[in-house]
């Protein structure tokens, strides 16, 4: 794995708690991780050149074994800090990362699923 991957996750961290009420924010920020999956997904299921056949899989694992924690901290962490959904602007958010969550559950076990 890529030490600039890391380095994103941790400024996305710092990002959402500085602007923390922008939702704006919150959903792109959701897009584009569970956007980064729909894409390992796809090159999962394009054919095979000019490489090992477990090469696709291996990176597809070690990429999903790295990313799963940091994506459930980020969505957790949010949940948490919204739950009290004191405007409608927080219950937005709040719903945001629950749908996030929910999101990184399934790739974890659709990913279980595949390498069972």
């Amino acid at each position: 794995m890529r030490i600039e991957f890391l380095i994103f996750l941790v400024v996305c961290l710092f990002v959402l708690l500085k602007f923390r009420g922008n939702i704006r924010l919150h959903i792109i920020l959701n897009l584009i991780m569970y956007g980064f999956y729909i894409y390992l997904w796809w090159m999962m299921y394009q054919p095979y050149t000019n490489s090992h056949h477990g090469d696709k899989g291996l990176g597809f694992a070690f990429v999903t074994i790295a990313t799963i924690p940091f994506y459930l901290l980020i969505n957790l962490f949010n949940i948490f800090i919204f739950r009290e959904k004191k405007d409608s602007n927080q219950l937005i958010i709040f719903y945001t990362h629950v749908t996030g969550l929910l999101l990184c559950l399934t790739h974890l076990i659709a990913f279980l699923y595949m390498i069972y």
